[in-house]
């Protein structure tokens, strides 16, 4: 099953994979590229928990459901949540 990454309307991350889980922005996540087409995305905190790990874009789609065509285009597609987080 592929998994679901996305922002949502509200601001909210969405990861997807059999369940759904929407992280409000000022969530403590943090996304790394881990090269070659794959990102992690994880807590920032002391308890570190990772909620996508090592996962290449090949295998996250858009919230139709739809490949994200490169993974550029996938991390750009997440980018307005991080960036949010700042405020």
């Amino acid at each position: 099953m592929a998994l679901k990454l996305y922002v949502e309307t509200t601001g909210e991350l969405v990861i997807e994979r059999q369940r759904q889980f929407n992280y409000p922005a000022y969530s403590e996540l943090t996304r790394i590229n881990e090269g070659n087409g794959s990102i992690s995305i994880q807590t920032f905190d002391e308890s570190i928990k990772t909620y996508v790990d090592h996962t290449q874009f090949t295998e996250i789609t858009d919230k139709a459901g739809v490949a994200y065509p490169s993974f550029q285009a996938m991390w750009d597609a997440i980018t307005p949540y991080f960036d949010d987080q700042t405020a």
